[in-house]
């Protein structure tokens, strides 16, 4: 899909989200009125819907930029654990430690 300069997305793609989710639950309905089988399709198509209409803003969403105007994933650093950054350097010992218990 094509982006204008500006960084606004088309509102045909934004229609499109929105007729994703309507067109699986329409279908749904058909095949249940065909098949005799009323909630089972509208239901599961729906539910087919409703996510691939998510995945699909999800792909319309630009990505975020930082101070210097990259694209980053929204984190700075990748941790491995609550601390712990992936370059094994514990974060949590450079912050002062906190006094345990109640003050004196």
């Amino acid at each position: 899909m094509e982006q204008r300069p500006s960084g606004r997305r088309s509102p045909v793609a934004l229609l499109a989200v929105g007729s994703e989710m309507a067109a699986a639950t329409v279908g749904g309905l058909l095949l249940d009125y065909v098949l005799g089988t009323l909630p089972v399709f509208t239901a599961v198509l729906t539910v087919v819907g409703a996510v691939s209409a998510f995945v699909l803003l999800v792909q319309l969403t630009p990505p975020r930029r930082n101070a210097n105007g990259d694209a980053t994933n929204g984190s700075d650093r990748v941790t491995d654990g609550p601390g712990h950054a992936a370059d094994g350097h514990n974060r949590s010992a450079d912050r002062p430690s906190q006094p345990e218990g109640p003050p004196p």
